[in-house]
């Protein structure tokens, strides 16, 4: 389109927008396509107040336990300084919970859904029987579904918390390599989270979760 097509076009449009005739053109094809610059706005940062650090346990993995429920221990610490830390040394033994032994215990860090996105870094890495980290959507029934996935250090992974198609789908690459995929309906996921799980006295985990 040359100059003072576009100027036409312009004065046109401005013409039957004064006439209140662009809704009735548009419906016939008759106005030109009007390009949106609205870009669209960027998900709400997640404030501590917005993030719940819970006991979390391997051999109940469904269970969303209350911050002050001590029956499977508490292992592992949870800072918010730069995105969400969950890190430390196990000091206790295992316990019995609901008639089962429990070893693998640690923290939970929920969060509100929304299209987020951010990376994964550990400074200890996964070890079967010693360290487990895990990636879970908190569904409608409160309840977990949490699944680990093995991290190794010096590597910095990406994960994204996604809406479409009704599905809401938290993935983590490792590169172009897929980690871990959790899906479950949008209208029952109410929220997502990381873990990090140790076994034994001394068994340490590190985990560092940043937000984009």
């Amino acid at each position: 389109m040359n100059v003072i097509q576009r100027i036409l076009t312009r004065t046109f449009l401005s013409i039957a927008l004064g006439l209140g005739l662009l809704p009735a053109l548009h419906a016939q094809g008759l106005a030109p396509a009007i390009k949106s610059s609205a870009k669209p706005e960027p998900p709400v940062k997640l404030a501590q107040k917005d993030m719940r650090a819970l006991p979390f346990s391997r051999e109940f993995k469904e269970t969303i336990f209350k911050a002050t429920d001590r029956d499977v221990g508490d292992e592992l610490r949870v800072t918010f300084a730069a995105g969400v830390h969950i890190s430390g040394k196990k000091r206790g033994d295992t316990v019995r919970f609901n008639g089962r032994p429990v070893g693998h215990v640690g923290k939970i860090v929920l969060m509100p859904v929304g299209a987020r996105a951010g990376k994964l870094v550990v400074r200890v890495p996964s070890a079967e029987e010693v360290t487990y980290y895990f990636a879970a959507l908190e569904t409608g029934a409160a309840t977990l579904n949490a699944k680990p996935m093995t991290l190794a250090v010096g590597k910095t992974y990406v994960w994204s918390l996604k809406m479409e198609a009704g599905q809401t789908t938290l993935l983590v690459l490792d590169g172009a390599v897929e980690v871990i995929k959790l899906t479950g309906a949008e209208a029952d996921v109410k929220g997502f989270g990381f873990a990090a799980t140790v076994r034994n006295k001394g068994n340490e985990a590190d985990l560092q979760v940043a937000f984009d």
